[in-house]
């Protein structure tokens, strides 16, 4: 019997390319009225270069999306001469992106799937993102969240659903994940001993032999009645 269910919020719950699109044009927008010195020297397509190559060099950001940003933000500024300055700079900025970022839209159904949901299990949220779920609508919905950046380890690797079992306070099989990536999300959830739901709006064809998700939502209301499935399977 399914006990709880975790979400994964980016592409999952809204789009995320939008919001990730708002939320940079806020940071720059930012950094244009108070760091002219460095918007003069780095486009925002600069500044994404710039945090690709921090990334390869630096490979233990990949678990802390936040910490990776401002990174990136504070050599940009310490290039273009801010000096001492430069990391409370970089901070800020980072707080406009931070801000932008939770301002999400979402999906079709997901505040009454959700509140749905949430009267029969306990709910809650595994991201590698640094989306503030307590601070959205659907925060009241959900028990408790769990981001990589906390943890400094990402989705697919097991210590990270292993907090949730422990959180939820149920086995690993009374737990249903549902996610929008097939490895971060419906392999981690396997090898976890999680039932798996794969959010799959756009229909892709499943291209993994090695593992299949338990059930495959197309839209988000659909899930209640997949994990009633799942359930009365156990």
């Amino acid at each position: 019997m399914i006990k709880a269910v975790t979400f994964d919020l980016d592409d999952t719950l809204w789009d995320n390319q939008p919001v990730m699109v708002e939320a940079e044009s806020a940071m720059y927008t930012w950094l244009q009225q108070h760091c002219k010195q460095l918007t003069e020297q780095y486009s925002l397509a600069r500044l994404k270069k710039l945090k690709d190559e921090l990334l390869a060099e630096t490979p233990e950001l990949a678990h802390d999306v936040s910490e990776l940003r401002r990174h990136t933000l504070e050599q940009a500024l310490i290039d273009c001469g801010y000096g001492s300055a430069s990391r409370k700079l970089a901070e800020q900025a980072f707080d406009q992106f931070l801000t932008a970022r939770q301002q999400v839209t979402y999906f079709p159904h997901t505040e009454s799937t959700l509140q749905q949901l949430s009267q029969r299990y306990s709910l809650g949220v595994i991201t590698n993102g640094n989306a503030e779920i307590s601070q959205m609508s659907i925060g009241q919905y959900f028990s408790f969240a769990i981001k990589a950046e906390d943890l400094k380890i990402s989705k697919p690797a097991p210590i990270i659903f292993s907090k949730a079992v422990s959180l939820a306070g149920v086995k690993p099989h009374q737990i249903a994940h549902i996610g929008d990536h097939p490895i971060h999300d419906i392999l981690g959830a396997h090898q976890a001993g999680f039932k798996s739901v794969w959010f799959n709006p756009q229909q892709d064809n499943w291209e993994y032999h090695e593992h299949q998700p338990d059930a495959i939502a197309h839209s988000i209301h659909e899930i209640p009645a997949l994990i009633d499935k799942l359930s009365n399977k156990e």
